[in-house]
């Protein structure tokens, strides 16, 4: 008998001797195609958190050097197309912002169906893709017994 996340698995006979029945192979399949899925989920939402807070970063650099581009602007020492430049970098940042987070939304979503859940019922997440960033995410897991191979 196997375990896997709390989960018993027995091998009938036919797995032993070499042969799965189609019936067995096919609910294998799924699973696989389940976890695969999940987990492909899972980390482009962290990529895309990841991505989202450097965005954030971004915006406030397009902000700032709008601002100063508009006080230079005023003072007459920058010209009307430095100025519509600068408008138009803030404006490209929003628009990949806003995208970002669009699919880190559709993503969300797309999990929580996973797990026949509502999308606004959220579970944890990772916040980028750097594991050290984030250690004590993996002590939460570490005290689940259940989920090893016995």
């Amino acid at each position: 008998m196997k375990w896997i996340c709390g989960a018993s698995w027995h091998e009938p006979e036919s797995r032993r001797s070499g042969r799965l029945r189609p019936r067995n192979r096919i609910g294998q399949n799924t699973a696989l195609t389940l976890i695969g899925n999940t987990a492909q989920y899972y980390w482009q939402i962290a990529n895309l958190n990841q991505q989202i807070k450097q965005q954030q970063a971004g915006l406030e650099i397009g902000q700032q050097t709008l601002a100063m581009v508009q006080s230079r602007y005023d003072a007459g020492a920058a010209g009307q197309l430095d100025l519509q430049q600068a408008q138009q970098s803030l404006i490209n940042r929003e628009n990949t912002y806003r995208t970002l987070q669009q699919q880190r939304e559709e993503n969300r979503n797309a999990l929580a169906i996973l797990f026949n859940r509502s999308p606004t019922d959220r579970q944890a997440e990772r916040r980028s893709l750097d594991i050290t960033q984030e250690s004590a995410g993996s002590e939460r897991f570490a005290g689940r017994s259940h989920c090893s191979s016995a």
